[in-house]
């Protein structure tokens, strides 16, 4: 019985998340970070192909990521992209990131992680800029699972993942700094 009641929790928790991510996507207008995206990705799509800018200062990731999504549902540039369509994979990073707290399970048990995953799926700034065509969700997503990885002792894994927080953005180096320093207090004590 108790195993049910988690379970349902988790589906509960999952499609509250979900929903507060997916509802109504394309019916907010672009925010200036938005735009600019979205026509990098249309530029990228159209005539430039893959080619990244450096001085842009965030990586291919989202371009990488929202042109896949907008090829798979027909939408091929500028003019047939859709603000739905190009902040979808931002939502599923959010709703992916909701699922993040159960690598901690066996360490923490259920109801601290589902308890974790409440609050991530609530969030109310989570929740905004899940539904937003910027960078920090996918960052955010692929953080805390390098520190999951990292905390399970699986380091090319957390590599690969940090590799993906670099490819994602620039400030991705914070996070490093912030790691870094959290890390030599935690071998101190």
């Amino acid at each position: 019985m108790r195993r049910a009641i988690v379970i349902f929790c988790w589906i509960l928790v999952i499609a509250t998340g979900a929903f507060l991510r997916f509802e109504d996507l394309g019916k907010r207008p672009f925010h200036a970070d938005e735009a600019t995206g979205a026509r990098i990705t249309a530029r990228r799509m159209e005539s430039e192909g893959g080619r990244f800018d450096p001085k842009h200062y965030h990586g291919p990731v989202l371009h990488d990521m929202a042109a896949l999504v907008c090829m798979a549902r027909g939408e091929r540039g500028w003019l047939t992209m859709t603000k739905a369509t190009l902040r979808q994979p931002i939502a599923v990073a959010g709703t992916l990131l909701l699922l993040v707290p159960l690598l901690w399970r066996k360490r923490l048990g259920d109801a601290p992680v589902l308890l974790a995953a409440a609050f991530l799926a609530t969030s109310p700034l989570l929740v905004y800029y899940s539904r937003m065509f910027i960078h920090e969700m996918l960052l955010t997503l692929f953080g805390m699972l390098a520190l999951a990885m990292l905390t399970r002792g699986r380091l090319v894994a957390a590599g690969f993942l940090i590799g993906l927080m670099f490819a994602t953005k620039e400030s991705f180096a914070i996070s490093m700094i912030a790691w870094t320093g959290a890390g030599v207090l935690v071998a101190i004590e």
